[in-house]
């Protein structure tokens, strides 16, 4: 063996060791870009899963928090028509549990949907028409039978919000919207008779 094809030998081998550290560090390269995009990726979900689970959190807390205001306001008019509390006391202290309500939707209402937005401003303003002095009180059972149905739908469509399954009784709560020329207590009568004399 001549010394040419020695050194073409040589030559030849340095190539090959060479092209195989070059594939060695190729491959190494392209294992830590699949690396750091997996790596992004698996940060990126965790990231949107702990922000989704933190907003699933914080409406939970929403909705028993406008469910116990929703409650409270329900009661308390519910007493009034079986106690016979007298009118003056009775719309005084509602008008504490309204305010509550509607501080307690007013705080938390950007974690829920327009829909249940509109409801809660449904339960809202009935329950300001079922105050107003326009309201016969002595067809009080009548109306009370309207705040027993709306809490009802109310208790409905808040589970539907927050995702729990369970079978609805009742259509979906339907927001009449309340025209310049409409006060709570027309409102509270349209919906009266289109609930009470024709129930949904």
């Amino acid at each position: 063996m001549d010394n040419g094809e020695l050194k073409k030998i040589k030559m030849e081998h340095k190539l090959h060791v060479r092209r195989i550290v070059l594939d060695k560090v190729l491959i190494g390269i392209l294992i830590i870009i699949v690396g750091a995009v997996a790596n992004y990726t698996l940060e990126k979900y965790k990231s949107k899963e702990t922000e989704r689970r933190y907003r699933l959190t914080e409406q939970y807390k929403a909705a028993l928090t406008v469910y116990e205001k929703a409650g409270a306001l329900h009661t308390h008019y519910s007493q009034y028509c079986d106690d016979q509390k007298g009118h003056s006391e009775f719309i005084a202290s509602h008008k504490v549990h309204l305010d509550k309500f509607a501080n307690a939707v007013n705080s938390v209402d950007f974690l829920f949907s327009h829909k249940f937005t509109d409801v809660n401003q449904l339960f809202l303003h009935v329950h300001l028409g079922l105050v107003d002095d326009r309201i016969p009180v002595s067809g009080k059972k009548e109306f009370h039978d309207l705040a027993i149905l709306l809490f009802e739908r109310y208790k409905e469509e808040l589970s539907e919000e927050i995702g729990i399954d369970r079978q609805k009784k009742y259509n979906d709560l339907r927001v009449l919207k309340m025209s310049s020329t409409d006060n709570p207590a027309a409102f509270v009568l349209k919906l009266k008779k289109q609930w009470i004399s024709s129930p949904p």
